[in-house]
């Protein structure tokens, strides 16, 4: 009875192992026979280069055949598509100068084309477009890569010597006021000791970009033969006037004259440095209550003084000759010099 029993119950363990091994056999058989997404029916490819490990020729080959495409070893006048390297395609093989005299019908793409069609879900397999994997297309995209990576280094380059100077120039800038100067003065001197040279002096007022805005001035001293000097002690966020304060008390450091006196014409001592005023007609900054920028005017009042001068030298009249009510011999008011309006135009 036991042996009976025993070998029923062996039976029973065969017969499970048995029933068992079925199952898992039709599920394999199941998912083998299962046919993959003919998604290349139709289209014969071929390979130039080499696309490194786990990326063989014939490995390619086999997933291409099993989506329905076909595989040629050479290039031929019914090829599709043509998968290569950057490297070769630069190169002009034999392969891509076939594939380019074939025209428009021959696709010469990377292997991410072939990637992205196949790696995705088995119901999401496609031929996707070739457009955008062109080996043209992917050349494009390196050249513009390289130059923003030109770009890239030119501004890091920048970035750096303005790191060297004062201030970074990507964070701050000159700044401006309300009549349109921009307070980057520059004084100039010659220094003749020993050999005659021309030094400049730059003094910044600079803004920061972000807001709210903080100011600070420096200056940078440039002489032929030397690497530029710059004065950083104050160079740091301030408030406008603390800044600007800095700006002014630098001015009258290097020129020895006050920065509301700086168009007023004053003598300067000739070891200071001497300031470079704006052409005529351009911003020069505001001016405290009573001064007014020089004008044209102021030009035109002193020659026609120097010209009246010496028509009474000539006709020798000299100052009696002028009447009472300020008027000249011929009856014309008498110019007399002054300081024009700040919105005093051409008349």
């Amino acid at each position: 009875m036991a042996a009976r029993k025993g070998s029923k119950s062996n039976g029973n363990i065969a017969s499970k192992k048995v029933a068992t091994n079925i199952v898992t056999e039709r599920k394999s058989k199941s998912k083998s026979s299962k046919p993959m997404k003919q998604i290349f029916r139709g289209k014969i490819f071929s390979f130039s280069g080499d696309f490194g490990e786990n990326w063989a020729h014939e490995q390619m080959a086999g997933w291409i055949k099993a989506h329905g495409g076909q595989y040629e070893r050479e290039v031929s006048a019914n090829t599709t598509h043509l998968i290569c390297t950057v490297e070769h395609y630069k190169k002009k093989t034999d392969q891509i100068k076939r594939a380019l005299a074939i025209g428009k019908q021959c696709h010469i793409v990377n292997k991410d084309w072939l990637e992205d069609c196949l790696v995705c879900k088995p119901s999401k397999k496609r031929c996707r477009p070739e457009k955008d994997y062109t080996l043209n297309k992917v050349l494009k995209r390196v050249n513009d890569s390289l130059k923003e990576q030109k770009g890239c280094r030119l501004k890091f380059g920048a970035a750096m010597k303005a790191s060297c100077e004062l201030v970074d120039n990507q964070l701050n800038h000159v700044y401006c006021d309300q009549t349109g100067f921009e307070y980057e003065v520059v004084c100039t001197r010659l220094n003749t000791d020993g050999k005659v040279k021309s030094e400049k002096y730059t003094i910044y007022l600079l803004e920061s970009n972000a807001k709210p805005s903080h100011y600070m001035a420096g200056a940078k001293l440039t002489s032929p033969g030397r690497r530029p000097s710059y004065w950083r002690t104050e160079c740091h966020p301030k408030t406008f006037f603390e800044a600007y304060s800095d700006f002014t008390g630098w001015f009258k450091n290097i020129t020895g004259i006050e920065w509301d006196d700086r168009l007023d014409g004053l003598l300067q001592d000739p070891e200071k440095f001497r300031y470079n005023a704006p052409k005529l007609g351009r911003p020069v900054g505001a001016l405290p209550p009573g001064k007014n920028p020089p004008s044209w005017r102021d030009n035109e009042v002193k020659s026609e003084e120097v010209h009246d001068t010496g028509s009474e030298a000539e006709d020798g009249f000299g100052s009696e000759h002028t009447s009472e009510t300020g008027e000249m011999g011929n009856g014309s008011p008498m110019s007399i010099s002054s300081h024009p309006s700040p919105d005093s135009g051409c008349s």
